[in-house]
């Protein structure tokens, strides 16, 4: 009698969930709850819509006058090939991404001014992943550091060529010694 109990929630719950028929809300949430954690496989083979650009962050350091070739902020296989470094390196460029379209502005000259997103939590975080990558490969702090974010736009499909890529590169931030 248990058994068939069971079979029968199971069977109600993957009918309701797979055909996403909602019955009311309490019996929604004990489906959900039973459902997600083991049986929600959560694809996403086929996007609804194709990205139109990328945002690609690089860095660059400098130790007294020479400055470094531009880093990517998602290679890590100098450090080490653990799969979710490039995944938080991405989540960071997406939200500095996100505060440069909140806070970015031009002043009376038509010049970029970038003083609200430096003072900004996404900037600070961006800039400390940085250091943090540099003091890992040459065991000491940099005198200052330089960040670019490039935009990078998606070619259309009908073979026009794409929007150049776009660059913004901050100010340089000097480390107090």
């Amino acid at each position: 009698m248990g058994l068939t109990m069971y079979l029968l929630f199971h069977f109600i719950c993957t009918l309701t969930y797979s055909l996403e028929f909602s019955p009311p809300n309490r019996l929604t949430a004990l489906r959900n709850q039973y459902m997600v954690p083991y049986f929600h496989q959560g694809w996403k083979l086929f996007a609804p819509d194709v990205k139109k650009y990328q945002y690609e962050l690089d860095y660059r350091f400098s130790n007294g006058e020479e400055w470094s070739r531009w880093s990517s902020s998602e290679d890590f296989d100098d450090i080490s090939r653990h799969p979710r470094l490039p995944y938080v390196a991405q989540k960071l460029e997406l939200l500095l991404a996100i505060d440069m379209r909140r806070n970015l502005y031009f002043n009376e000259d038509s010049v970029l001014q970038y003083d609200l997103i430096v003072s900004d939590v996404p900037y600070m975080r961006v800039l400390y992943m940085a250091v943090r990558r540099h003091e890992i490969l040459y065991q000491s702090r940099p005198d200052s550091l330089q960040l670019k974010m490039r935009i990078v736009f998606t070619p259309p499909f009908d073979g026009t060529p794409a929007e150049a890529p776009r660059e913004f590169e901050f100010p340089i931030y000097i480390f107090p010694k």
